[in-house]
């Protein structure tokens, strides 16, 4: 990589963290905006950065916004976050990535994201080359009723006792309350409502079995384009890994024939 570097930088009264990531500095800029919030963006770059290949056509920008990830660590709290004041975080994010590297930058924005991209767009429109916006919030209410349906549905039918026994005690939205929102969220994302096979927990820590909506957006098709044997070596070694070694294949040092069944 000609760049790789984070990058601290001030935000409104916040202190938040950018990586940079890109092979040629003359490339247009990408900001990747994560949905959530509460989701962090920066432990996706290396995962992004093997599945996608991104930075061979953009200097491609890693935001953990206000609240998650490394812009949490030296936070004096977590309150007073509004959307009006993300919206001044991803504008002022934008107005640095031009000083920085000239020009308007291209975004693509995530779910709650999208929705910070499209508002930071509408108001400096002098900022944004171009918005990519994949699930983004326009209905904030049935959104709301929807999600927590969907995960009361999901855990009475899993005959899950302790996410119905939560979910009935926050009761129907509107979730005011950090924990009632975190609530809803964390069983909705635990019983695929976000990422099938993903768990709200493996999300947060950028650690997925299955490939995000960002993964999914850039990447389709990207699996057929790798080598046959490439796709059953890995599909091989997970399987060694969740069942261990073959039990038909000869140990290390033997003299019987690879492949050759025990008598």
């Amino acid at each position: 990589m000609a760049i790789d570097s984070l990058k601290a930088i001030r935000a409104g009264d916040s202190t938040q963290w950018i990586r940079v990531r890109g092979t040629d500095v003359s490339n247009p800029v990408l900001l990747l905006i994560q949905q959530g919030p509460g989701l962090p963006m920066i432990n996706e770059a290396r995962r992004f950065g093997r599945l996608l290949g991104l930075e061979q056509a953009f200097t491609v920008a890693y935001w953990d916004q206000r609240g998650c990830g490394r812009s949490l660590r030296r936070s004096k709290g977590r309150a007073g976050i509004s959307l009006e004041q993300m919206v001044a975080d991803t504008v002022s994010l934008l107005d640095f990535l031009r000083n920085r590297f000239g020009g308007k930058t291209y975004v693509a924005g995530f779910s709650f994201g999208a929705t910070l991209g499209a508002s930071a767009a509408a108001q400096r429109p002098d900022l944004v080359a171009a918005l990519v916006a994949v699930g983004m919030d326009i209905d904030g209410a049935a959104a709301g009723n929807g999600a927590y349906d969907f995960a009361l549905a999901a855990a009475r039918q899993r005959g899950s006792r302790r996410a119905t026994r939560q979910l009935e005690a926050i009761g129907p939205p509107p979730h005011l309350k950090p924990k009632e929102f975190a609530t809803r969220v964390r069983w909705a994302t635990n019983f695929g409502g976000v990422t099938t096979s993903e768990t709200y927990a493996t999300l947060a820590r950028g650690t997925g079995r299955q490939p995000g909506p960002l993964t999914r957006l850039f990447a389709r098709g990207r699996p057929a384009d790798r080598p046959r044997y490439q796709r059953d070596t890995g599909r091989a070694a997970a399987r060694a890994r969740h069942h261990g070694p073959s039990p038909h294949r000869a140990p290390p040092g033997s003299t019987r024939r690879h492949g050759a069944r025990p008598p």
